[in-house]
């Protein structure tokens, strides 16, 4: 995401300066920094604007950029070319609020197994990444955790612009995002744009009636349970959704045991537990679960 040379003027322009200035300073062509200057603005850490006959680049004022500009004061010597590349952000991202098993990382990143265990290595050893029980995590008191939160939340809704400008973000994890349109997307655009949550209830015989559309952008191909969950996301809180989200875990083939794992790659095995129970208690548990008989009414006006 970010090599040397991008870190180097991103360092350079916390003051104003121009190509020229930089080029000089850098002792690089100028293609070199020009090239490095896009990709800085292109991922928002800097902004490019003209004063007379000049354009001076200059550091952005967005949160991730900020966070960056402390990191490189407080820890100047930390190699972040190599902490900031796109596997370690990716790894980073997954890790954020959750301890992963390289197994369970390589399957929710894409990524292969050799390489999870090469960006481990490497933030391990500036404590940025911590392991426990087998599972590695991301280590909260860095300031890195903040970068990471920030950077993906920029970059999610750049594209989401691209993809549907109304849209609103509803989770996300790393470039993986959940979202909600009022418009109906083509999704033969792009591979990674797939329909999610109440938008597959048709597929299931399950009439719903929603004002909103949802996808998931994800290069991972979606199965039933991502689709269960993935209404439960939309608002964990909800009983209403939780109830949906029940529905289609009912008309379809999925296992206890398959939802459950499905449920640790998304937070949420202990709510889906929870919702389990429920099924089995038939009764209310808890305040994001209805009283039986008008779970029954939701379900029964669906089929």
């Amino acid at each position: 995401m970010l090599n040397r040379t991008e870190i180097r003027i991103f360092n350079l322009v916390s003051e104003p300066k121009n190509i020229s200035q930089l080029k000089n300073e850098l002792k690089l062509d100028h293609s070199t920094v020009s090239l490095a200057v896009k990709s800085l603005i292109s991922n928002g850490f800097a902004i490019k604007y003209s004063q007379g006959k000049n354009t001076f680049v200059h550091q952005s004022e967005l949160a991730h950029s900020i966070v960056l500009s402390v990191l490189l004061k407080e820890y100047p010597r930390l190699p972040w070319s190599k902490l900031l590349n796109k596997s370690s952000l990716h790894v980073m991202s997954v890790l954020k609020n959750d301890s992963l098993n390289i197994k369970e990382i390589s399957y929710v990143t894409g990524l292969h197994r050799n390489t999870i265990s090469s960006v481990i290595n490497s933030l391990s050893m500036y404590g940025v990444i911590l392991k426990s029980n087998g599972c590695y995590y991301l280590n909260q008191k860095h300031r890195i955790s903040d970068f990471i939160d920030y950077y993906w939340n920029y970059i999610n809704n750049k594209k989401l612009k691209k993809l549907a400008k109304e849209g609103t973000i509803i989770w996300q994890r790393g470039s993986e995002f959940l979202f909600k349109t009022d418009t109906l997307l083509n999704t033969s655009e792009d591979g990674r744009l797939q329909p999610t949550a109440l938008t597959m209830f048709p597929n299931y015989d399950l009439k719903i009636m929603s004002e909103f559309h949802y996808y998931f952008y994800s290069k991972q191909k979606l199965r039933v349970e991502d689709y269960i969950l993935h209404t439960i996301l939309i608002s964990p809180e909800n009983a209403i959704y939780n109830t949906y989200a029940l529905a289609l875990y009912s008309k379809s083939d999925v296992s206890k045991t398959e939802l459950m794992e499905y449920a640790r790659y998304y937070n949420l095995k202990d709510h889906v537990e929870i919702l389990l129970k429920y099924l089995d208690y038939r009764e209310k548990i808890n305040e994001y679960t209805l009283p039986w008989s008008e779970h029954r009414e939701i379900i029964d006006s669906l089929v």
